[in-house]
């Protein structure tokens, strides 16, 4: 039974659709990794599969997000082993113990910090809106030569890139 929960939850993250391009990619870094799992940006489609994917597999799952009233949208998902936080600097929600990181936060100028800082971490990083059009404002694309190992997924509209400097992600399915 728990084996069937989990493969529905797989499931779930087969997409093309432009505004959740990145969950193929989340799913392999998760698959390839055990431990913190950190979502910058709750969002209505990422918050509840991470907490479910996180759920069966027995995995800590911290969500930021700057923003309160979104925050407190997935509330109901909090627990010993999915914390929520309203965050005020982005700084404090660094941990160099994850395994794998979802960038996707507002402000979207943020996430170029972020992907630098986690250069140097032992994570997967996932990163959604990297198109070369978002990048214009995001100037996130800089930094992925910081990376050993970069794949971006295109589809029509919006990109999502996978970076690891421990993880060979080239071979990802996607």
């Amino acid at each position: 039974m728990e084996n069937n929960l989990l493969e529905s939850i797989k499931e779930r993250f087969n997409t093309t659709d432009n505004w959740k391009n990145y969950l193929p990619l989340l799913l392999e870094a998760l698959e390839q990794t055990e431990g913190l799992v950190l979502e910058y940006g709750m969002g209505e489609e990422s918050t509840p599969i991470l907490h479910d994917y996180c759920k069966a597999k027995k995995r800590k799952l911290k969500s930021f997000d700057y923003s309160k009233e979104w925050a407190e949208k997935f509330t109901n998902l909090a627990s010993a082993d999915h914390k929520i936080y309203v965050v005020v600097d982005w700084d404090e929600a660094y941990d160099p113990d994850a395994t794998v990181v979802f960038i996707d936060q507002s402000p979207g100028e943020r996430r170029k910090i972020d992907i630098q800082k986690y250069a140097t971490s032992k994570a997967i990083v996932v990163v959604h809106d990297t198109e070369p059009a978002a990048d214009h404002g995001y100037q996130m694309r800089q930094y992925f030569g910081l990376y050993k190992y970069v794949k971006d997924y295109q589809t029509n509209g919006a990109w999502a890139t996978v970076l690891s400097n421990h993880y060979d992600i080239t071979n990802f399915n996607t």
